[in-house]
């Protein structure tokens, strides 16, 4: 009975002791205020933001805070915070100022940050904390590795991402919109670059898309994010953003802050990026009215015939024309009304006039016309926002009286079929079922002295006459030769144009006899 007594006394005071280095080794964390921001731009008053404990691992433990944005500016604040833990994990869910088109979101987003509060009673939620979330978790988890470690790296491989680092070994909790350092400059390049010109659902999902791409690797490796990031950063507007968070402030009675020269983080974001860009502004050959104007392989115009004005524009891209020359040299037609253009008058102090699409990813076209000068024109291209050209040309005009000199000339287009000029050098190869123009230009003075005959041949006959375009102007065809596999096209009329469609890739050669020679004066083949 005594040794049982004794065993129990024993216990007892072992109990006590393991229980008083429990309590040695437990030290609680009490914040008398715990406050932050909540920031993408941000966050709008009435977000919901949730605090809740992390254990050693980051698996919650149960204990959370809620509390709100208590204004526009997204500032948040919890009072008397008790926690065993020093992690907790940040969440912030509802509409926020969208820096890039200057309004409230359509639609809520959520974003979160775990941080160590030890030493400190303020974390922000921004996209930076977003991003590196699961990679910490994946490297404590998994790879064993402390906290302040596992966080170090996981902010490092998101940075790397836009090719930029933070100074002084900030945490991306410490970081604030509303702040003029170098750091929060970089936030607001990277929350600019995610933003774009997306929806809140389509950032949302390419952040998500981003974390778990480099949750177990720390790189990302989906180049179709990569052309995301490097599109939305082309494509954003960066003197307009400055302007919506100065106003935005302005609004809110906060006329302290000044923005951080967040420009020059995207631009080398831009710069150094090996990322490709998937959304790109392409000119297509032909639009409603003819040959596009703003095609690359234009380089000359025909006086009064129509052609189109026409881009395609992905989804958030922007496009502004100039058009520079003396006045009157052109003009668009009015009637039928130009489509998704804005055409400003004529601007003595540019000598040109501005053409602008209006809305992206819808179809635009004009229809364009020059008169009858010995002008050029130059076009310059500004594309998505830019503010010097990012692409300039010149086009000639072919005047009467450049026709009606002393030889035979073959514009690059067809002067009334609006298609590829088949006797112009230029042309090597021809597509099938695709239109194109037999065009050449006879000067009719000194009379009976110049004068055009065109024979194409070919292993078997490769060629039609296109009955859907326009009725052939000045040239006479011969019936088709089948012994000698060819056709003779005879020119009638100092301006003779005709349309030909190539249905298969048989090889085509054309043989141009100038001024009544018996043998070719030219010879050219078409693949």
């Amino acid at each position: 009975m005594r040794t049982k007594c004794l065993s129990i006394i024993t216990f007892l005071l072992l109990f006590l002791l393991s229980s008083c280095d429990d309590k040695v080794e437990t030290k609680n964390i009490q914040k008398e205020t715990f406050s932050g921001f909540a920031q993408k731009g941000p966050f709008l008053n009435g977000t919901s933001v949730t605090i809740s404990e992390l254990d050693a691992s980051l698996n919650q433990t149960g204990r959370s805070y809620s509390t709100t944005v208590e204004n526009n500016s997204g500032s948040f604040e919890q009072k008397q915070i008790e926690l065993i833990s020093p992690y907790v994990q940040l969440k912030a869910d509802g509409y926020y100022f969208n820096e890039v088109s200057g309004e409230s979101s359509t639609g809520q987003l959520s974003l979160y940050a775990i941080s160590d509060i030890s030493d400190v009673s303020s974390a922000n939620i921004n996209v930076l904390t977003h991003l590196e979330k699961g990679r910490v978790e994946y490297l404590v988890k998994e790879k064993s590795m402390t906290f302040a470690d596992a966080k170090k790296q996981a902010q490092e491989e998101v940075l790397d991402i836009f090719n930029l680092s933070l100074q002084n070994d900030s945490t991306s909790e410490s970081l604030n919109l509303s702040e003029n350092t170098e750091n929060d400059a970089i936030l607001l390049a990277i929350s600019c670059i995610l933003q774009g010109t997306m929806s809140t659902a389509d950032m949302s999902e390419l952040m998500a898309d981003i974390i778990f791409d480099i949750k177990t690797d720390g790189t990302l490796d989906n180049a179709s994010l990569g052309s995301a990031l490097i599109d939305n950063a082309r494509l954003i507007n960066l003197s307009t953003v400055r302007a919506n968070l100065e106003s935005r402030y302005s609004e809110l009675g906060v006329t302290n802050i000044t923005i951080p020269d967040f420009e020059k983080y995207v631009t080398k974001f831009l710069d150094e990026s090996t990322f490709t860009p998937a959304k790109t502004i392409t000119y297509p050959e032909l639009g409603s009215f003819g040959i596009n104007v703003l095609s690359d392989t234009v380089t000359t115009l025909i006086p009064s015939q129509h052609y189109s004005m026409k881009a395609e524009l992905p989804q958030g891209t922007s496009l502004k024309i100039i058009i520079k020359g003396k006045k009157n040299i052109w003009y668009y037609v009015a009637i039928p009304s130009p489509q998704n253009w804005t055409v400003s008058s004529y601007n003595d102090e540019i000598n040109g006039q501005i053409y602008t699409v209006n809305q992206s990813n819808v179809s635009n076209d004009l229809c364009f016309s020059v008169g009858d000068i010995a002008e050029s024109l130059t076009i310059e291209y500004y594309e998505n926002n830019a503010s010097t050209p990012t692409k300039t040309k010149k086009i000639g005009i072919v005047s009467g009286s450049q026709i009606s000199k002393d030889k035979i000339t073959y514009p690059e287009m067809g002067m009334f079929i609006n298609y590829y000029n088949i006797l112009n050098d230029s042309l090597r190869n021809t597509m099938p079922a695709k239109v194109y123009s037999m065009s050449a230009f006879i000067p009719s003075l000194p009379a009976n002295t110049f004068s055009l005959k065109v024979i194409l041949k070919g292993t078997i006959k490769g060629w039609l006459i296109d009955p859907f375009s326009p009725s052939p102007t000045g040239w006479v065809a011969e019936e088709y030769n089948s012994s000698s596999v060819s056709q003779e096209f005879n020119s009638t009329s100092p301006k003779s144009d005709i349309g030909l469609v190539f249905p298969g890739s048989t090889p085509v050669t054309i043989e141009i006899y100038e001024n009544g020679a018996t043998e070719p004066t030219r010879i050219k083949q078409l693949n």
